[in-house]
């Protein structure tokens, strides 16, 4: 049987024990976590927490923790930070799911690249302003892996070649500047990655 925990404090972003104030220092049971059975996997965010369990033909995802960034859900009150959200969205089979700071990247079983949550910093990939709560495709690349920093995104296609976009400060994005990218640029002289 596949548990959720929760451990923090609100101000962490980490959700907070049924009956508690404002924190949880040790783990703490979800209560809804019978939703989770054969659950695939986990990802932690700043504020938030998605776990997915893969279907014949569509993934379901479930949220838990404070999402007013979308991070694939509608915010919530901070009462509610520790319950388990399912969220309705139809989504295919994915293979990983990555959390930044305020967004998510999901990469499909078949390659595709979605992005939700906060564009902030452009790290969705897709040239917007808007903060979408439901995942939207990123570029036309088959990906085989997607990896989310605190507000920028990388990817490494089915050829090896990898792509970032979003901040780049820190120079994260391996373009040799600092510049915002506002959709998936590839990373010169970087082949063969597997």
């Amino acid at each position: 049987r596949v548990s959720g925990w929760l451990w923090g404090t609100l101000e962490s972003g980490t959700a907070p024990a049924a009956g508690s104030h404002d924190h949880a220092p040790v783990p703490v049971r979800l209560a809804e976590d019978g939703e989770l059975e054969g659950a695939d996997g986990v990802c932690a965010g700043e504020d938030f927490s998605l776990f997915w369990k893969n279907g014949a033909s569509q993934a379901q995802l479930w949220s838990v923790g404070s999402v007013a960034y979308g991070a694939s859900a509608a915010p919530l009150d901070t009462r509610d930070v520790a319950k388990l959200r399912a969220l309705d969205h139809s989504l295919p089979p994915i293979e990983k799911v990555s959390c930044g700071r305020f967004h998510t990247a999901i990469l499909t079983l078949d390659g595709m690249v979605m992005t939700c949550g906060s564009a902030v910093s452009a790290q969705l990939g897709r040239n917007t302003s808007s903060n979408p709560a439901i995942p939207q495709p990123v570029a036309d690349f088959i990906a085989c892996d997607v990896a989310c920093g605190g507000v920028h995104t990388i990817a490494v296609s089915r050829e090896g070649e990898v792509f970032s976009w979003g901040s780049g400060t820190g120079h994260v994005l391996g373009h040799g500047d600092e510049r915002v990218e506002l959709l998936p640029r590839r990373v010169e002289g970087v082949q063969g990655v597997q």
